[in-house]
């Protein structure tokens, strides 16, 4: 199996090598996508005033879900491209995913990400606002949090880093993997904090076992410490990138719980100013 594993590794890194086949069509895809992208970034950096905003954002909008529609539609076809050429990887994409993740979207989506900042830049303001008066509260001003899950000082720092560190990576399949530690994370401290306390295995188990309700007000307090506006934006193209079947599980409940989060906390803010920290 190791054998397997290192055959199909040297297999992918002759494909992505310069002048293979492969490597010439990411390269052209590349390109394609940085020149259909860029004179979209230059008319948002010439618009101004909030009029000439306004006019061109259901123009940038129905460019960017073409374009991200299209960059789903090519990952998808660049596989089938590489399980066609090596029935090795028929069985398990898995690689290819990794390698396509790492490589493919890096000269793009700093540009892409700034089209959805300019289409979310009126919900990252309010973000922005209830973060500047709300973001250092503590945990117990978050009434919706049972007093079970507050777990003391400086809690779900974890789970805060995994959220900050979703804007700092280029791959889709990174930028998943930490929403999902995020959800585990915040179980596992809450596990480790009733272990401290002095409760057994079973019992610090059972109160880690986080529902839809519990997990909601705690995934607020987390995004408000994140203190990240863009984070909608990174949210929002992962949801456009990645097909629907993709999306089943785990995966897509952490996408929608955290995003979920983000939308309340802003519907929140528009309708109440600053009055507190709960939906």
């Amino acid at each position: 199996e190791d054998a397997s594993q290192a055959v199909m590794e040297s297999t992918l890194s002759w494909c992505f090598a310069a002048g293979h086949p492969v490597d010439n069509a990411v390269g052209s895809a590349q390109y394609n996508f940085v020149n259909r992208i860029s004179p979209l970034t230059k008319k948002i950096f010439k618009a101004k005033t909030p009029l000439e905003r306004e006019a061109l954002r259901d123009g940038i909008r129905v460019e960017v879900e073409g374009i991200t529609q299209d960059i789903g539609d090519m990952v998808v076809n660049l596989t089938r491209v590489l399980t066609s050429l090596y029935p090795m990887f028929k069985k398990d994409t898995t690689l290819i995913q990794l390698k396509l993740s790492e490589i493919f979207y890096r000269p793009f989506l700093p540009q892409l990400l700034e089209t959805y900042n300019f289409l979310n830049e009126s919900d990252m303001e309010v973000y922005r606002a209830y973060v500047i008066a709300r973001g250092l509260d503590d945990i117990t001003a978050y009434t919706d949090i049972k007093q079970k899950y507050q777990l003391g000082d400086s809690p779900y720092q974890a789970a805060i880093d995994c959220i900050s560190a979703i804007t700092e990576t280029s791959s889709p399949i990174e930028k998943f993997s930490l929403l999902v530690n995020f959800g585990q994370t915040i179980s596992e401290s809450v596990k480790q904090f009733y272990l401290d306390q002095g409760h057994d295995e079973d019992q610090a188990s059972e109160v880690s076992n986080l529902g839809a309700d519990d997990l909601f007000p705690i995934t607020l307090f987390v995004i408000t410490r994140v203190g990240k506006p863009q984070l909608i934006s990174e949210l929002q193209l992962l949801d456009d990138i990645t097909h629907e079947q993709d999306l089943m599980g785990n995966k897509g409940y952490c996408l929608a719980t955290v995003t979920s989060a983000y939308r309340g906390l802003v519907a929140q803010q528009t309708r109440d100013g600053t009055s507190g920290p709960n939906i």
